[in-house]
């Protein structure tokens, strides 16, 4: 379940409800045991009249799958039979998120098991379906950087406003990211060298964090004053939405990009520090210029930060 994007659950009479804080994403499990049949129930969903309409429906000996519109909403729902009991989820969300949720969906399909054994059913709690962070435009391309970790075992990697981003390269600290067919992108200038002392941290927050509300999900690009240690250590931390986000010196360049980290603190109960460096502009200069990327300066260096979203496999 990707709690960060639906933070809010609401318990339902026979199952429960994730919803956004907008509401712009729900996602709702259900539980039937009143005798109702997997065909019945396929049926009745799929012939709800307006603003239903069913664009794809699929029915197996124990489970289906229904998907189209509702109002102006993009759904799918999923059921699962066994003995005398239903059991499934549907996900409804705005069209415009459907770039971003749709994997998420499929994911959740995918992970879904509507009557665990014993086994399953006391195994820890699965990872999120989505994580989060952010990015620089560098190209006008499309070519995005990134922190490496953000995009390790990614099914689907997506530049959240400019759309579906493939990995084209990376190394032991960069990930460089391109999104095909974007045009008119704003884009960043690369710094003469890494920023001393103050600078900018741009990025997008956790969605839980940053109201999405208005922006399609994309989130709003926030600016954090921070300070660069003599050891490009990264101060104040910033949450985890903040990895691979820019920062930048005084005169508004790109300096580096920002890498969480983490810290073990010798004491009697390990305590773990959260602290993030600094990757450094020349560093990135080299990275790009082994992979034939020229960066080319265009536009509003704010709009070249996006969200970066991984749907996990």
């Amino acid at each position: 379940m990707p709690t960060t994007m639906v933070p809010i659950a609401e318990p339902l009479r026979d199952g429960t409800r994730w919803r956004s804080r907008y509401g712009d994403i729900q996602i709702e499990t259900f539980r039937i045991r009143n005798g109702l049949t997997l065909a019945a129930l396929f049926e009745m969903e799929k012939r709800k009249p307006k603003p239903r309409r069913t664009e794809r429906s699929v029915l197996h000996a124990d489970s289906f799958v229904i998907e189209g519109m509702q109002g102006l909403r993009l759904f799918t729902m999923h059921a699962y039979a066994k003995g005398d009991e239903l059991r499934g989820f549907t996900v409804q969300f705005d069209q415009a998120l459907g770039g971003i949720v749709a994997p998420i969906a499929a994911t959740i399909a995918d992970s879904f098991i509507a009557f665990p054994s014993g086994a399953i059913a006391l195994a820890a709690q699965p990872q999120s379906a989505a994580s989060y962070g952010s990015g620089v435009v560098v190209s006008p391309a499309g070519h995005i950087v990134t922190d490496r970790r953000l995009t390790d075992g990614c099914q689907v990697i997506v530049a959240a406003g400019l759309g579906p981003a493939e990995r084209v390269a990376g190394d032991g600290r960069f990930s460089l990211l391109r999104v095909f067919g974007a045009h008119g992108l704003s884009t960043v200038t690369l710094a003469d060298q890494t920023p001393a002392g103050e600078a900018t941290l741009r990025g997008v927050p956790e969605p839980h964090r940053n109201g999405d509300r208005g922006n399609s999900g994309h989130g709003t690009v926030q600016d954090i004053t921070v300070q660069i240690g003599s050891d490009a250590s990264v101060q104040p931390p910033a949450d985890s939405g903040y990895a691979g986000g820019g920062i930048f010196d005084r005169d508004g360049r790109l300096g580096g990009l920002l890498v969480p980290r983490e810290t073990v603190v010798a004491s009697a109960g390990g305590t773990i520090a959260a602290s993030a460096t600094l990757l450094p502009v020349e560093a990135l200069r080299a990275f790009l210029s082994a992979h034939q990327v020229v960066p080319s300066p265009a536009g509003d260096a704010r709009a070249a930060v996006v969200r970066i979203i991984c749907v996990h496999e």
